[in-house]
């Protein structure tokens, strides 16, 4: 299509969805049925992994713990898109992360049930509600042609980049290189981004541009900018047009809310959180920002908050709310975050200064922690954040980990059952009992609430195990039992749960 128009534009755009603060967990189960849908379900293995994703050009796949109930709880919505499925060119899948860990580790998938999109073999976390219907759209949508068709007239233009949020158009005379760079990029990025081609003459009475003929000639067209964007790199390939889409089509300084919060997280850079109060002196402090957010566009994210509304989640980063602007970079590839002074002064070039440092590795993380324990009496071993690694991911031995927090009301119901647990097993070596207050430490391990109970096997720190059963000593025991690499802990472990609870009052006493 892109040869046959090569005086046309191509204009790409960007879906927006609506979503959460805070990102939803999502995802999908899959139950292999002897129906008609079964050839849209299969069964991933490391041994099949590579020849499924590179036979299928879309591909929905789930990675899934059968042994949690969150998982078998959408098994149904994933059974029904199945049946729903009436094309061939979108397969579902589904990975037991218990059996083929190895699959779920190469994802970086730590928690369950998760789901991920595959196109063309490239991998995206996939961000939407459970019901079956979402699940076909969607999967509607992957299958969809990247370049969808031509737009002739003003009105379908316009009709075009209002139900989008973000535009790209290809102009002017294209080499051979260019169309498969263009092409490879559209390819890629379905179905979050659509493809059309209109005429030269077209775009530019519709957005009043004035592109040459001649080219290549790349142009953005965002809702925040009065004009394109026009592409200055020298070179046309997938990663400059993936760099000037990534760094062009976000505004150089925006409010985040529920509605672009997914946007910036995929976007896989750091995010500089600014935490603002509602004043008079709002507008000239956004001013500022984005005088800052000059020299590291494209490396940073800028976002700024209202600071009354979301106090606690200041906080929680680590900000003073003692006083206002607070400002905070949060790298969540690498689960870290770096502080800009409160003492410093509030203006674009001390920020830029800090930015570019932060991003040169010269600015020490900051770490949310308890002070080290000196004399723990428990019989469980204390985490904070200081000594998280090197008792969590110490290879040599097991950890059970709880994450609780002080004023949770399920965490003190568990709490008897973990230091019965403790007790037991505080002669063996190889296996520690530990507990970490996650409301007053930053813990890298991603969980979903209180309390939260993981099993980090020695020689597999990067595969931790996820607790699912009840708040009984008798269902953690066997918990710890089935995925212990120590053995002798199932020795231990066998006397009854009245036995170990007696054992832990006589300690107590």
């Amino acid at each position: 299509l892109i040869r046959a128009h090569c005086a046309l534009r191509l204009v790409l755009t960007m879906n927006v969805f609506t979503w959460a603060l805070a990102p939803l967990a999502v995802a999908v189960a899959a139950i292999i049925l002897s129906t008609a849908s079964e050839a849209h379900v299969v069964k991933i293995t490391s041994s099949n992994l590579d020849s499924v994703l590179k036979d299928n050009e879309n591909v929905v796949m789930a990675f899934l713990k059968f042994s949690d109930k969150s998982s078998k709880n959408v098994a149904l919505q994933f059974q029904r898109a199945a049946e729903q499925m009436d094309h061939e060119d979108v397969h579902l899948a589904t990975v037991d992360c218990e059996v083929e860990a190895q699959v779920c580790d190469k994802f970086g998938v730590k928690s369950y049930p998760h789901i991920k999109t595959f196109k063309k073999a490239e991998p995206s976390d996939f961000y939407d509600n459970l019901k079956d219907d979402a699940i076909v759209s969607f999967a509607k949508q992957l299958s969809d042609p990247p370049i969808v068709s031509d737009l002739k007239t003003a009105d379908e233009v316009k009709n075009f980049t209002k139900q989008h949020s973000a535009v790209i158009a290809f102009v002017g005379e294209k080499d051979d290189e260019s169309v498969d760079a263009v092409t490879a990029v559209a390819s890629g990025m379905a179905p979050r981004v659509s493809f059309a081609v209109a005429p030269s003459e077209l775009l530019n009475q519709v957005w009043g541009g004035n592109a040459s003929e001649s080219g290549p000639t790349v142009l953005l067209y965002v809702p925040f900018q009065k004009k394109p964007v026009q592409f200055t790199g020298k070179e046309c390939t997938v990663d400059t047009i993936k760099s000037f889409i990534n760094s062009e089509s976000f505004p150089i300084v925006d409010q985040i809310s529920a509605q672009n919060y997914k946007l910036y997280v995929e976007r896989n850079i750091p995010i500089v959180w600014t935490f603002l109060e509602n004043n008079d002196k709002l507008h000239d402090n956004i001013a500022k920002l984005k005088e800052a957010a000059v020299d590291s566009k494209g490396s940073l994210s800028w976002v700024w908050l209202d600071a009354q509304e979301f106090a606690k989640h200041a906080e929680g980063m680590g900000v003073s709310s003692d006083k206002w602007p607070g400002v905070v970079v949060e790298d969540q590839s690498t689960k870290k975050k770096y502080l800009f002074s409160n003492d410093a002064e509030f203006s674009g070039p001390s920020l830029s200064a800090w930015a570019a440092m932060v991003l040169d590795g010269k600015v020490d993380p900051f770490m949310k922690s308890e002070a080290i324990p000196e004399n723990h009496q428990e019989p469980w071993t204390k985490v904070v954040g200081k000594n998280y690694n090197d008792i969590v991911m110490d290879d040599k031995v097991d950890v059970v980990l709880t994450i609780h927090a002080p004023w949770c009301g399920h965490c003190q119901k568990m709490k008897p059952a973990i230091e019965a647990l403790a007790v037991k097993l505080k002669d063996i070596k190889s296996v520690v009992v530990a507990m970490v207050d996650g409301s007053s430490n930053d813990v890298p391990y991603s969980f979903k609430g209180f309390p939260t109970v993981v099993m980090f096997p020695a020689g597999s720190k990067s595969s931790p195990i996820e607790y699912q059963g009840d708040r009984s000593l008798a269902s953690i025991s066997e918990f710890v039992a089935s995925h212990t690499t120590s053995s002798d802990v199932n020795e231990k472990l066998s006397s009854t749960s009245e036995e170990v609870a007696s054992e832990a009052e006589k300690d107590e006493l």
